[in-house]
């Protein structure tokens, strides 16, 4: 056994001795085909093998040429032959990503993270595994941890990539590399002669990674030597730093679940230090969001006053999600009026009860309306079939009884203004729109077809969807 080999599988054999019950279950091993994730490949069959199934997972983004792609799946193809592994394959159709990224507001990087966890976790699930494990290794945790100071994270963000990371119960990221370099990792892969992909992208240094890996952290290792243990030190203590608030956040302010989201105490909440704060509320953020996943940034936290400002009102909106007061209460819940360059879509089940939450204040405060803290409650109840509550996209038309009317046409129809028009929501199933809900802002609806009505009204307006059709207080 060559040092570079006893190197890397030591490695993983020292780190699954670290896991709690590390054995059975099987383990995904999320391939890419480049040397990372190729080396943890190789590694685990060859130390871990006899103690859990390991299989291979391979997720197709759709963003390289079909000459790159076509020489992915034959890499990935052939050390699964080689390695003698299960493997899976899934990808995106070409442009799906770039699609999804502009539909979320978000990068495409972003987008195809998201889109490959979604594959890999659901074959984790298919074949009942525990751990999905990455090729991520100790330059990629400098780089993150150097990114992120760059960037002005956090804590949390620059202590850098833990080593296991929980994303659904029983279902944990693990990345058993974080101690072993780039370089051991490609003469290992090197040794075993296999063929690896070299991403062309890495080679761009526009993109801002690329430019810390090939531009900051040579000058940083030139002037100043042994950086990254420094690095790693100052990391480690901002992560013990990390543990103590999320475990004050735990302790100090508590949630209740509500139908679309949670809620805590307004007097506990605002009691507690902004630090401590923060942290209760970017761990709940996952357990509120819903379909694709929105990063809450701390500028959208700081948004949130320092002292309760009293009374009942929104209290801050951003990323789909919005925070408001009633009562005794802060709540922090999924959000339908969204004013994002991209609008908002919710798909919603048949049968599944769905609340969306407007603020009149907020959308019609520049057409002189009085009713600030006034809150508006749809609930959507679809009986037989699914349906899409969505903002206004371009082309949109509604049937009637001549035909169909352009939506711009029918918004300007029922006097809603055009500053406003983006948070109007419009409900889709099957058959195309069929619902313009104005009733919830003081105007009229729009339908094209039949429907039945139950509902009241106390502090807002309630609306029932049955399978027929809306209706809204008119």
């Amino acid at each position: 056994m060559s040092s570079t080999e006893e190197r890397v599988e030591s490695a993983v054999s020292t780190f699954f001795r670290s896991l709690e019950d590390p054995f059975g279950a099987p383990i995904v091993v999320a391939l890419s085909g480049g040397c990372d994730s190729s080396a943890l490949a190789i590694a685990l069959t060859t130390v871990h093998r006899a103690r859990s199934q390991i299989l291979c997972a391979h997720f197709d983004h759709g963003l390289r040429s079909e000459d790159e792609r076509e020489r992915e799946r034959t890499v990935v193809l052939e050390l699964g032959r080689r390695l003698n592994v299960p493997l899976v394959t899934a990808g995106a159709a070409r442009g799906e990503i770039v699609s999804s990224a502009k539909g979320r507001g978000s990068g495409i990087e972003d987008a195809a993270r998201a889109a490959r966890y979604r594959f890999l976790s659901g074959t984790a699930r298919e074949y009942g595994a525990r751990f999905i494990a990455t090729g991520h290794h100790h330059d990629d945790l400098i780089e993150g941890i150097v990114m992120q100071f760059l960037l002005g994270g956090g804590p949390s963000a620059v202590a850098g990539m833990p080593s296991v990371r929980t994303i659904q119960p029983g279902l944990d990221v693990i990345r058993p590399f974080l101690g072993v370099r780039r370089s051991d990792l490609s003469r290992y892969c090197a040794e075993h002669g296999v063929t690896v992909i070299n991403d062309s992208s890495n080679s761009d240094t526009r993109i801002a990674r690329n430019a810390v890996r090939a531009r900051v952290i040579p000058e940083m290792r030139a002037f100043f030597p042994g950086f990254e243990a420094a690095i790693q030190q100052s990391a480690s203590r901002l992560g013990e730093l990390q543990d103590f608030i999320e475990t004050e956040a735990r302790e100090r302010i508590t949630w209740e679940k509500t139908s679309r989201g949670v809620r805590t105490e307004r007097i506990g909440f605002f009691g507690t230090p902004r630090p401590i704060r923060e942290a209760a509320m970017y761990l709940v953020a996952r357990d509120v969001a819903r379909g694709p996943k929105r990063r809450i940034s701390r500028r959208f936290l700081r948004t949130i006053p320092e002292h309760d400002p009293g009374g009942d009102r929104v209290v801050t909106r951003s990323a789909g999600v919005v925070v408001r007061t009633a009562g005794s209460w802060l709540f922090w819940e999924r959000d339908i009026a969204s004013t994002q360059e991209n609008g908002y879509l919710f798909s919603v089940a048949s049968g599944v009860s769905f609340s969306v939450l407007t603020e009149i204040g907020s959308v019609w405060g520049k057409a002189g309306d009085n009713r600030e803290g006034v809150a508006y409650r749809i609930q959507v109840v679809p009986s037989t079939q699914s349906i899409i509550i969505r903002s206004r996209r371009p082309g949109d038309t509604v049937r009637t009884c001549g035909g169909s009317k352009p939506m711009k046409k029918v918004l300007a129809e029922l006097g809603i203004p055009e500053f406003a028009r983006d948070i109007v929501p419009i409900l889709e199933d099957s058959s195309g729109i069929f619902a313009v809900l104005g009733a919830p802002f003081g105007f009229r609806d729009v339908f094209s077809r039949e429907f039945s009505l139950r509902g009241s009204r106390q502090d807002g307006c309630e609306i029932f969807l049955s399978v027929n059709g809306v209706l809204g207080e008119r």
